[in-house]
This record gives structure tokens, sequence and C-alpha cells, in this order.
């Protein structure tokens, strides 16, 4: 298993567009519009590939010279419970150290807000919906 930054367009691109696609959209009855897509042009793009598939994928957005968001992360569902998920959010958290950032902030959905809890994240704030479905605001300080 492979833990790397891709660029935005091309073939590795396309595979992180169809994972999320299937992972985060197709579930709920949604797809992306062209104009969110482009909205990673300007974002670090992460992706976990194992034997050339990608399995994992997750966005990092600049926020401002602290803060970045983590946003878009999804597992094939077979690789899923696998600590694939924590791995990439421990690649995200190095990342931002790297570039100085002190704080990691995200939409997380409800569903799924205690595996961010068990990685040290907190709630801010109250439950919202998102693409039709409850999230709540988590953040990080790191160290």
């Amino acid at each position: 298993m492979e833990l790397k930054i891709i660029d935005y367009g091309g073939i590795e691109y396309q595979k992180m567009t169809d994972l999320r696609t299937k992972i985060l959209r197709t579930p709920l009855g949604l797809t992306y519009t062209e104009e969110y897509l482009l909205r990673d042009k300007d974002d670090i793009l992460m992706a976990c590939v194992e034997d050339e598939e990608m399995i994992g994928c997750c966005i990092l957005t600049i926020i401002d010279s602290s803060t970045i968001q983590l946003r878009q992360i999804a597992v094939l569902e077979s690789f899923q419970n696998k600590g694939i998920g924590t791995r990439m959010v421990e690649y995200s958290e190095r990342i931002a150290k790297e570039m100085s950032i002190h704080k990691i902030t995200l939409h997380a959905r409800k569903v799924v807000a205690d595996f961010y809890l068990k990685l040290g994240y907190h709630i801010e704030g109250d439950e919202f919906v998102e693409v039709n479905i409850p999230h709540l605001q988590m953040t990080k300080v790191l160290d």
C-alpha cells in the first residue's frame, strides 16, 4: 500500500474522482458537477494505492496560513475497517505539519464522527446538514 500526492487531471485523478463518486455521492443519489471538481485544482490530492488500484483518497484544502481542511475522504468498501482511513488521516496530518499548519478542520458525516474522535478530533458547534445528511464540524490542533 502506498500513500502519495497525485496531480489534478490525468488518470490517477480520474480514479480518485471515480472512487469519491462511488463512496460519497452515488449512495446519496448525487453526482459531482464540473464546477465542484474544479475546486480540486488548487488542493493537495492524496491517494492510497495498492497494486495500482485506488483504494482510498482524500483532499487537503488550505484555508489560511494556520488551518487546512481535510475533505472528501473515501475508502473502497472492501478495504474499510482495515486502518486505511486512519493512515490517510495521519498522512494528512504529517503533510500539514510539514507545511507549518497548526490546525486541521473537517466536516464529518455524523455516522463516522466516532472515527475522528478516536484520532483526537473534537466537535465544534452544532450538527448541520450537508449533501442532505447530518454532519459535524470537527477540528484537531496539531502538536
